[in-house]
């Protein structure tokens, strides 16, 4: 409750915020009318958060529920969709904290179909990203940097695309060092590690 009013009273609207542990304290990422936000707890319990600090602006009135935040080789990152081409961005904080971001993003993903979903975590030491695209033919797509910290990234061509229902929520999680893929009531779990185009096997529901 105590969270709830701390960001819904006087700081905008925000979609399905994520928390992270940022050097070994919470903190909340979200979306504001000012575009997506951070904010870090001053205690373990997160009932004291710390002023809103700016992680990347989005065009006025923009809603977009295609966003997610994660620890990234120990800095807090965030994967967002944009209403422009490129569709699908990255951003990782410059220190442990989330208190100061980088003046630019890197693309994920270009064109114009939407970006519907997104999940961001990291495998086998480098980031990772599962996204559905918007519209009647929805896919999900998966890509995984080329470094550690996310700032070089193959969006020639992503390691998966698989129908999907238009709209449908998805998480990336690592199993085993390699990753597995939740969306609607279907599983999709590598079978190889993620080098290169992958192995997917489907579990139904």
């Amino acid at each position: 409750f105590t969270l709830f009013n701390e960001l819904y009273s006087g700081f905008g609207f925000s979609t399905q915020p994520a928390i992270i542990i940022a050097d070994t304290l919470p903190a909340v990422v979200y979306q504001s009318s000012l575009g997506i936000q951070i904010r870090r707890s001053s205690n373990i319990f997160g009932t004291s958060l710390g002023s809103p600090v700016q992680v990347t602006s989005l065009p006025f009135d923009y809603v977009t529920r295609a966003f997610d935040a994660h620890i990234i080789n120990g800095n807090p990152a965030v994967a967002y969709a944009h209403p422009d081409s490129p569709v699908l961005r990255f951003r990782r904080s410059l220190d442990n904290l989330g208190s100061s971001w980088p003046g630019f993003s890197v693309s994920l993903r270009f064109g114009t179909d939407s970006v519907a979903s997104v999940s961001l975590t990291e495998v086998s030491g480098r980031p990772a990203v599962a996204f559905v695209e918007s519209g009647f033919n929805g896919a999900i797509m998966y890509q995984r940097a080329s470094n550690s910290t996310g700032s070089m990234w193959d969006i020639a061509s992503p390691n998966l695309r698989s129908p999907a229902q238009s709209g449908s929520a998805v998480a990336l999680l690592p199993v085993d060092g390699e990753p597995a893929i939740l969306y609607g009531d279907r599983y999709l779990r590598s079978g190889q590690l993620p080098v290169g185009s992958l192995r997917w096997f489907a579990v139904g529901p």
